[in-house]
């Protein structure tokens, strides 16, 4: 695995290794904040292994949030975090010469990974994981994630 920077983000490149099917890769497009920091050893593990079967994977945080640079209240964030998945993609190519990629989205990925691949003819597949019913049932499952962790923290520091 080897780091790599592209389109104001960081992403994990997992080279493929022994015979699996030359000319595709994985791009994997995680979740966001809480759920992101929950996923992280799960989603390396599915790179890990998807490179033991021979295809080029890359991981990547979005812009502005985990490893990235930038401030993930910018206007346009969701555009952004989109736009990165494009980016991965043919980060993805350029790196390892694939013609196409399964394209991966867990929770926030699972939303943002269809709008990614409208329009686009290489990707050759979608897999969505715990894929949130709409952006905004995301929203309030988000927002209500961050109310019972913040509550029991300000209790704490008040007391």
């Amino acid at each position: 695995m080897k780091g790599v920077v592209f389109a104001d983000t960081i992403g994990w490149l997992h080279e493929g290794r022994g015979t699996g099917r030359r000319g595709r890769g994985v791009v994997i497009a995680g979740a966001h904040g809480h759920e992101d920091l929950c996923s992280r050893r799960f989603l390396r593990l599915l790179a890990d292994k998807v490179a033991e079967n021979g295809l080029p994977a890359l991981q990547f945080d979005y812009p502005g949030c985990g490893n990235a640079a930038g401030d993930h209240s910018t206007p346009g964030q969701v555009q952004r975090w989109t736009a990165s998945i494009g980016a991965a993609i043919d980060r993805l190519k350029q790196d390892c010469g694939v013609a196409d990629v399964i394209l991966v989205g867990f929770r926030l990925g699972a939303l943002l990974a269809p709008l990614a691949a409208a329009g686009r003819d290489d990707v050759a597949g979608l897999v969505l994981l715990a894929p949130p019913s709409s952006g905004k049932a995301y929203v309030r499952e988000v927002t209500a994630m961050s109310r019972m962790i913040d509550a029991p923290l300000a209790s704490r520091s008040a007391g």
